[in-house]
């Protein structure tokens, strides 16, 4: 009935380099809390008790299912002429009603302020609540434990439940995110004020169709990644944005995320640097990436160097502080360009490059 999660706790890192099998069978929760990870408000979560939490509550779904099947049987019940809608409203229903997994109210206005673990399932297994971020992955990862073909999708600014049995079994919507269950046509997620869009943008940006385990690895690191661009850590926030780039090549918006961040974090680079700073001989490796663009690639590493050095502490001491005081004296052993042989996931080894 339940399946244990605890084996697929594997770092996003580690994840994006999986083969599409064996991704597939990484855990859906797991990867969520995966890409959270490290995020304020989501490294202190008990990850192990929280998939156990998660077991228990798909046990309890599966008991509350069986004891309303015969409601369905009978035909005493809102889709007698669908057995997969009965059980997804069964269990969306126990969960909200009788176990308390509701969207959180104090997040309901447009002007509420969310924090990284409304943005992931952790908020969810604390027993805070949810949002439409969030509410959907618990959703599929209780499905799918209960052997349901349950998969994510997304409009603009919103995710939702698919039950997708192709070929040649029923495929619908589900939306649970709000108070109860609906299951709105394509239609809706493209139409009104909130998600209207013409149907080749929705296209081009993956919208209103069954992800892909690799687009819903990716899916959660652009989340990772708007979270840390709200804090300002650009860095941490455009290595997201690539490496969902290069699972899911095929998005119109990621390009467009990764350019926003590149201004933003330029401008902050930017605010920074002062006159006398070095020029950079940057020794920079073999790419990492298929899809982002090479140039893209460089500049992320023009823009982590230039930080990281702007933020040691021994260079602030020794020459950036100095420069700040008196800049038309320059401060002893600073060399005109630093030469740096940067490695990826590794510190730059800084070599002055005149000496």
């Amino acid at each position: 009935m339940t399946l244990t999660s605890l084996d697929s706790l594997l770092p996003w890192r580690t994840l994006v380099r999986l083969p599409d099998e064996e991704l597939a069978r990484v855990d859906i929760a797991a990867m969520d809390l995966a890409c959270a990870a490290g995020l304020p408000g989501c490294d202190d979560l008990d990850v192990p008790a929280g998939l156990r939490r998660l077991d228990e509550w798909t046990g309890s779904c599966w008991r509350f299912t069986e004891r309303v099947m015969p409601m369905f049987h009978a035909g005493r019940c809102d889709y007698p002429d669908s057995e997969p809608r009965f059980r997804v409203q069964a269990m969306i229903s126990h969960l909200q009603r009788d176990l308390g997994i509701r969207f959180r109210f104090d997040r309901r206005s447009d002007d509420a302020v969310y924090e990284p673990q409304d943005s992931f399932i952790t908020g969810v297994l604390r027993g805070l609540g949810g949002t439409c971020a969030s509410l959907p992955v618990l959703y599929m990862a209780v499905g799918r434990r209960l052997g349901y073909p349950i998969m994510l999708a997304a409009t603009r600014g919103h995710l939702y439940c698919r039950w997708d049995a192709e070929p040649g079994g029923e495929v619908f919507n589900i939306e649970g995110s709000g108070d109860g269950i609906s299951f709105f046509p394509d239609e809706h997620y493209r139409t009104g004020p909130k998600y209207e869009m013409p149907a080749e943008a929705a296209a081009a940006c993956g919208f209103l169709r069954s992800h892909s385990p690799r687009e819903d690895l990716a899916g959660f690191l652009v989340e990772r990644g708007e979270c840390w661009r709200e804090l300002k850590n650009y860095n941490d926030a455009m290595t997201a944005y690539a490496w969902a780039n290069e699972l899911a090549p095929d998005w119109a918006h990621t390009p467009i995320l990764i350019a926003q961040g590149f201004r933003l974090w330029d401008e902050a680079i930017q605010a920074r640097r002062f006159w006398g700073f070095p020029a950079l001989d940057l020794g920079i490796p073999a790419s990492q990436f298929q899809h982002p663009p090479r140039e893209a690639e460089k500049n992320m590493i023009w823009m982590r160097v230039t930080e990281d050095l702007l933020n040691d502490p021994d260079y602030e001491r020794r020459w950036w502080g100095p420069l700040r005081r008196n800049p038309g004296v320059r401060p002893p052993g600073l060399p005109e360009t630093l030469r740096i042989d940067f490695r990826w996931n590794q510190p730059g080894r800084t070599v002055p490059a005149n000496r």
